[in-house]
């Protein structure tokens, strides 16, 4: 048996000291999460200042999926910066999606990743109003791939360089699970985007399933990044909506929507009519229109609840017609995934304003007029008119003749700013009417009013006296002629008395 020394001691220690540096070093070179491992997608377009570049330099950021058939490939993707998957760092769990086998278009259930093997991180993205695009996996033949597809919370237009010297898009640290599958060999995985209106920064998670400790995949590739697949998939995303004011007691709502490949339709059992006309958004490789306006009309004072969705859904509101527009035939973004609701207050619109407590009807004496009129009313802002007729009228608001002119309320109450006039007797019908030619009058079935039946009365005849002079064979006569029993008649005889 040697002799041990205590040189040799420490020189074994040492050595012991040397490899637990250097396996130390190498688990804290593994990296756990998406922010350590993502690697940027070089292929594709890339950003230049916030815009897209369909030709990048060979020596640019690349990443965003292109538009057309034209598939952007990246060969020999292996995890970067010793990338593995860690659940307790950054959970990959799709146990609870309908994972698709883009090869027979059948779910199939991956198994999840396993904790220390190694996983790829690649980040792309989508260009905003892009809609849907397609990918493909290949693998390295002895790999048995699955993927989850991440969209960042964040949406950028552009990358930045990230902590581990990879330019990323979005925010890698909060990320939200969109989809998942396997190996697309030499099929193709058509997706939507979660937002239409806004690019869509990705990161996809690919790991084998097999976890014999190593990943590869041969090629990934995009292409159809404009919504231009062969296999449609409809997008929709509704704006604010805008309500507007309409003559006759209604109101109209518009819904600007912005998507592809469907024809989409506004429902409500409250409207008049409950259905709008369609709008057809196509796409990129189509006819390009990827926005629209869907209206509904209101009884005022009545909300609204809008449903929109595309014609061919497998459960409307209502039966539809389904036009010239693309069908899509997508399992994922069909027309199911394509419904949104909308709903609000009505507006204040137009109120008609109410007319009452008019003068009384009244008598009065051919020689004794120029009374005023008055009616209350519980708006200000309207003018009043007061006008008269020989007949009782249905619909005053018409004809006539005006006393004075319109006058503003003022409390209130409008009160004519002319009395009446009449040159004869007889019984006239005035009315109280709103102005029509006052600019806030906007609704033209508002047609309030109020009567007042005003009669003119005549003056009395003039009675005369006929005298008969007496004489020494006949007392004298005085007749009264158009005797009116009404009235009082006063006898003066000469001797200063009455009667």
């Amino acid at each position: 048996m040697g002799k041990i020394t205590f040189d040799s001691i420490i020189k074994k220690l040492g050595l012991i000291g040397l490899l637990t540096i250097f396996a130390s070093s190498g688990l804290m070179a593994q990296s756990d999460t998406p922010c350590e491992g993502a690697q940027r997608w070089t292929d594709g377009a890339g950003w230049v200042n916030g815009t897209i570049n369909e030709s990048p330099g060979n020596n640019d950021t690349k990443g965003i999926v292109a538009c057309g058939s034209a598939a952007n490939t990246q060969s020999q993707v292996a995890p970067f910066n010793n990338s593995v998957y860690n659940s307790s760092s950054f959970l990959v769990d799709v146990s609870g999606l309908n994972c698709i086998d883009p090869s027979t278009g059948l779910v199939v259930n991956p198994v999840n990743p396993t904790n220390g093997e190694p996983i790829i991180w690649l980040n792309f993205d989508v260009r905003a109003n892009g809609g849907s695009f397609q990918i493909q996996i290949n693998d390295n033949s002895g790999d048995n791939v699955a993927w989850a597809l991440y969209s960042s919370n964040t949406s950028t237009n552009g990358t930045s360089t990230a902590a581990n010297g990879e330019e990323l898009s979005g925010d890698c640290s909060s990320l939200t699970l969109r989809s998942c599958g396997v190996e697309s060999s030499n099929t193709w995985n058509t997706l939507p985007v979660p937002d239409f209106n806004a690019t869509t920064n990705y990161y996809i998670a690919i790991w084998d399933q097999d976890a014999d400790g190593d990943v590869q995949v041969n090629n990934f590739k995009a292409r159809f990044g404009c919504g231009d697949a062969d296999v449609l998939i409809c997008n929709l995303a509704e704006g604010t909506p805008t309500t507007s004011c309409n003559d006759g007691g209604t109101y109209t709502v518009s819904v600007p929507i912005e998507g592809i490949n469907g024809e989409f339709y506004a429902y409500d059992p409250n409207a008049t009519p409950t259905l709008s006309t369609s709008v057809c958004l196509t796409n990129s490789s189509d006819t390009n229109v990827t926005s629209g306006t869907l209206e509904l009309t209101y009884p005022q004072g009545v909300d609204y609840n809008i449903t929109i969705f595309e014609a061919t859904s497998s459960s409307p509101p209502i039966a539809v017609p389904n036009g010239a527009c693309p069908d899509p035939d997508g399992t994922l973004g069909g027309a199911d995934e394509c419904t949104v609701n909308v709903s609000g207050t009505a507006p204040i619109c137009f109120i008609c304003p109410t007319l009452n407590n008019e003068s009384p009807d009244m008598e009065v004496c051919v020689d004794n007029q120029e009374q005023t009129l008055s009616v209350d009313t519980d708006v200000d802002d309207i003018d009043i008119e007061f006008v008269w007729f020989n007949t009782a009228q249905a619909n005053p608001y018409g004809g006539g003749t005006p006393i004075g002119t319109a006058v503003t309320p003022v409390g209130g109450t409008a009160t004519s700013n002319a009395g009446i006039n009449f040159a004869t007797a007889g019984t006239y019908y005035v009315y109280a009417i709103l102005d029509t030619d006052d600019p806030e009058l906007t609704d033209s079935n508002c047609r309030p009013f109020t009567e007042i039946i005003i009669t003119v009365v005549p003056l009395p005849d003039q009675p005369t006296v006929n005298v008969t002079d007496a004489t020494c064979d006949a007392a004298g006569t005085a007749t009264i002629t158009n005797y009116d029993a009404a009235l009082t008649y006063t006898f003066a005889p000469n001797d200063g008395t009455t009667v």
